[in-house]
């Protein structure tokens, strides 16, 4: 069975296992942070290490620093102003 999932996906069931686990932490990291072991068991990690772990492997970059990266994007975007928003006279 796993040689017909393999030949199906392109990808072992535990690959696709490991990519969903990792999507749902980014999803859960994007619409609500919170304790990191929290979100290890809800996105169905063992502990918070295995988290950390596939996170590194996967995204190239801690958690901690990805939701960092997350807050900085939305603070730039939140400060970038739009040509349309500019006060003619003032310009």
């Amino acid at each position: 069975m796993t040689t017909t999932f393999h030949e199906q996906v392109g990808l072992a069931p535990k690959a696709v296992a490991r990519m969903l686990r990792f999507s749902q932490v980014r999803e859960r990291l994007v619409r609500a942070p919170g304790p990191w072991g929290d979100i290890a068991y809800e996105c169905g990690y063992c502990d918070q290490a295995h988290l950390n772990r596939d996170f590194r492997q996967l995204a190239g970059t801690t958690p901690t620093d990805f939701l960092a990266s997350l807050t900085t994007d939305r603070a730039i975007a939140d400060g970038i102003p739009f040509v349309q928003d500019e006060d003619p006279v003032a310009a």
